[in-house]
């Protein structure tokens, strides 16, 4: 039992080690949900695999949230001809994401135990957080920042 309370350990610090190399330079709104989410997996109450999830997925719900609204609003910011490229290009993100996602699930799905689902939990996460940024960095570009 031991060993497993020891992994779960590593698996945290893995990954908020990548979550907060990543967050340099990022919107507000995707600050306010890193540190959400750190308080959450650092809770004493959250320290089973399946809380460690919960906190993860409620994080990916706000980014793509953020996502959605970042979305919305560069869309606005532009021509319909360019609306309709960056329409293409989400639909495409999305079909990466997907297949992406597809893959990283398969890959640790077939690893023993259940710290498979944490990564693939955070693996979505990442991808979702990531696109929130590329478009917040678009429509700053746009916006002459």
């Amino acid at each position: 039992m031991t060993i497993w309370i020891f992994m779960k350990w590593i698996v945290l610090q893995l990954i908020l080690s990548v979550w907060f190399t990543t967050s340099s330079g990022q919107e507000n709104g995707l600050n306010v949900i890193d540190i959400e989410l750190n308080t959450c997996l650092e809770a004493d109450a959250n320290s089973s695999t399946l809380a460690m999830v919960g906190c993860i997925k409620q994080a990916e719900q706000k980014c793509d949230s953020e996502l959605n609204k970042n979305y919305t609003q560069l869309s606005g910011l532009l021509t319909a001809s360019r609306q309709s490229l960056l329409k293409n290009a989400q639909r495409k993100w999305i079909e990466f994401r997907d297949l992406e996602l597809s893959f990283s699930n398969k890959l640790y799905s077939d690893t023993d135990g259940t710290l498979h689902t944490l990564i693939a939990r955070q693996r979505k996460l990442e991808l979702t957080r990531q696109r929130a940024l590329e478009l917040a960095a678009y429509i700053k570009i746009f916006n002459g920042e």
